[in-house]
C-alpha cells in the first residue's frame, strides 16, 4: 500500500474503528482478493466491533498497492457513506461527480430521519442492519418506546427474551421495518436522548446513499 494511502487510513483510524460496521466490508475484500479466507477467519474471531475492526486496518496496511481503492470500493458499495467520503482526502481518484450526500450537523440529520417515508427508513434500516446489531444499546430505547406507546407488550416480551443482545436489536429493527413514520420518529428520540447519536447518523448517513 502507498505510503500516503497508510498515512491516510492512520489519520482517520479513531473513526474507522469506532464508526465501520466490519462484516460486509471484510466479505467485500475477500471477494476482490484483497484479503484471503484466512484473513477474514482473524478478523472473525473477535466478537466486539471495535476489536474486528482493528484487526481488519492493521491486515489492510499489510496489502498490495489495490488494497486502499479495494477498500474504498467495499465502504461504497456497503452504504458506509461518511467513512468513505472521509477518505477521499488525498485520493487520487476522487471526481466531483463520485461525490456522497453528506449529513453534517445535528439538526441536518434529524430533520432527515423525521422526513424519511416509510419505503426510505426501511431501506435506511436495511443497509445499517449489521451497525446496529452490534452497536445498539437497546435496554432504555426499549423502555422510551415503551413510554410513548408505540410498541406492545408482546412484541416487548418477544424482543426481550432473545438471551443475545445481537438478537434483540435484530428483532427491533425487524419491527421497526414494519411500524409507521411515527414509531420510527420515537425510535430516533430514544436513540438521541440515550447518547446514541452515531447509531442515528449511521441511520441517516445510509438513507443518503444511492
Amino acid at each position: 500500500m502507498d505510503f500516503a494511502h497508510l498515512a491516510l487510513l492512520n489519520k482517520h483510524q479513531y473513526r474507522l474503528i469506532n464508526e465501520m460496521a466490519p462484516e460486509e466490508v471484510v466479505s467485500h475484500l475477500m471477494a476482490s482478493g484483497t484479503l484471503l479466507e484466512h484473513h477474514g477467519n482473524e478478523i472473525k474471531k473477535y466478537l466486539d466491533y471495535e476489536e474486528k475492526n482493528c484487526a481488519l486496518l492493521k491486515l489492510l496496511k499489510q496489502q498490495g498497492k489495490s488494497a486502499f481503492e479495494n477498500f474504498l470500493e467495499a465502504l461504497k458499495e456497503t452504504r458506509q457513506c461518511q467513512l468513505w467520503e472521509l477518505l477521499q482526502e488525498q485520493s487520487p481518484k476522487v471526481g466531483s461527480g463520485q461525490q456522497m450526500q453528506r449529513v453534517d450537523s445535528s439538526d441536518s440529520f434529524m430533520d432527515k430521519l423525521k422526513k424519511l417515508e416509510q419505503n426510505e427508513y426501511e431501506t435506511a434500516l436495511t443497509r445499517s442492519l449489521s451497525y446496529i446489531c452490534i452497536t445498539l444499546a437497546i435496554k432504555e430505547v426499549l423502555k422510551q418506546m415503551e413510554a410513548a406507546e408505540v410498541i406492545e407488550n408482546a412484541t416487548l416480551e418477544k424482543i426481550r427474551s432473545e438471551k443475545l443482545f445481537y438478537n434483540q436489536h435484530r428483532e427491533l429493527v425487524n419491527y421497526l421495518m414494519q411500524s409507521n413514520k411515527n414509531t420510527f420518529g420515537v425510535f430516533v428520540d430514544a436513540l438521541i436522548s440515550t447518547g446514541q447519536t452515531k447509531v442515528a447518523k449511521k441511520i441517516a448517513d445510509l438513507s443518503s446513499c444511492s
